[in-house]
């Protein structure tokens, strides 16, 4: 439990990074950098504390973790055969992860970079899944059949490595396409053995020693995100949600007097509102006279505001996401299910 709040740290700087390498485009012969791609890891930024593995120990740093992207990128990037112009192993080797096998490649803003070409256009997908980090080139060659590599690194307990060649079934850029599928292990618990770590260690007079914050995290809460009232729905919120646990509404319906919110939220310790959307919201709908297409747009797009309204405020602790279906689709688009399972 000591490392968890770094665990749950490093899926938020996944979660922010992918948004920044996921639809990249590198054109052939151009040279891709990790850093200049997803930026300094900042907190303005949403980056927060996760592990960093510095000079042999295990400890605690803004945007900590991203190496886990890093590793990902360039073993995908040896299997597609793309041309390594700056890559940097790691100072110690974490049993189960790329680095046993010499595959990894560390970042460290501002000079300790990732950096590769491509001998065709290439477009890098990313995208973090509840349990997993996935990241496929898509490229083609004239006369030649589009190529692509994928690398799927687990962020629970190890798996085998499986490798297999598949038919796509999409055809980005041109072509037909083989994908090759790469599945590795990347345990995100702690990994027992000789590396020190600032979390459990309790050598505090190393001078690498750095405090970790185990009080900003409530360890794995869940999320309600509603709407309009829904008795039934209510109910399951009712019988599932625990005082820890967060429930977003436009508006908080039993403290407001508002018969469309009246969620039952006093299970919950804390409700947050996004009354000035709410109103917002109210105002455009009632502009719209009649029923019809135009209505109906207006509607997705309001919740599609709702549901990123609600996204900005989620802690990164939140594990799990109660979500009424409608807004699933404005989480989906700013990556915000990445690193979370969800229910509807």
């Amino acid at each position: 439990m000591a490392e968890r709040a770094l665990s749950l740290g490093k899926v938020q700087n996944l979660r922010v990074a992918a948004r920044h390498i996921d639809g990249a485009l590198v054109p052939a012969g151009t040279v891709f950098s990790f850093w200049k791609q997803v930026g300094r890891a900042t907190r303005r930024r949403g980056f927060v504390a996760g592990r960093e593995l510095r000079e042999g120990c295990l400890v605690p740093s803004v945007g900590g973790g991203l190496c886990q992207l890093s590793n990902a990128l360039y073993d995908a990037a040896l299997r597609a055969g793309f041309d390594i112009v700056e890559r940097h192993a790691h100072t110690a080797v974490v049993p189960g992860s790329l680095a046993a096998v010499g595959r990894d490649a560390t970042v460290f803003w501002n000079y300790v970079d990732l950096r590769f070409r491509a001998p065709v256009d290439v477009r890098i997908e990313c995208a973090l899944m509840s349990d997993s980090l996935v990241v496929r080139y898509w490229g083609s060659a004239a006369g030649n059949p589009v190529l692509a590599a994928t690398e799927v690194a687990t962020m629970t307990q190890p798996v085998p490595v499986v490798v297999t060649a598949v038919p796509s079934v999409a055809k980005p850029l041109s072509a037909e396409m083989t994908a090759v599928s790469v599945v590795t292990p990347i345990p995100s618990v702690p990994v027992a053995g000789s590396l020190g770590d600032c979390a459990s260690c309790g050598i505090e007079q190393c001078f690498r020693h750095a405090v970790v914050d185990r009080h900003d995290v409530g360890f794995e809460r869940t999320a309600f995100l509603l709407d309009s009232y829904w008795p039934e729905f209510d109910a399951f919120v009712t019988s599932a949600a625990r005082q820890r646990d967060l429930v977003f509404v436009p508006i908080d319906g039993r403290r407001r007097g508002t018969r469309n919110y009246r969620w039952s939220t006093s299970s919950v310790g804390d409700v947050r509102e996004s009354l000035l959307l709410a109103l917002l919201r109210a105002y455009r709908s009632r502009q719209m006279a009649h029923h019809g297409a135009a209505r109906q747009r207006l509607l997705l797009s309001e919740a599609r505001r709702m549901a990123q309204s609600f996204a900005r405020r989620l802690p990164y602790d939140v594990r799990h996401l109660v979500v009424m279906q409608h807004l699933l689709p404005g989480l989906v688009a700013g990556g915000d299910l990445g690193g979370r399972s969800t229910t509807c």
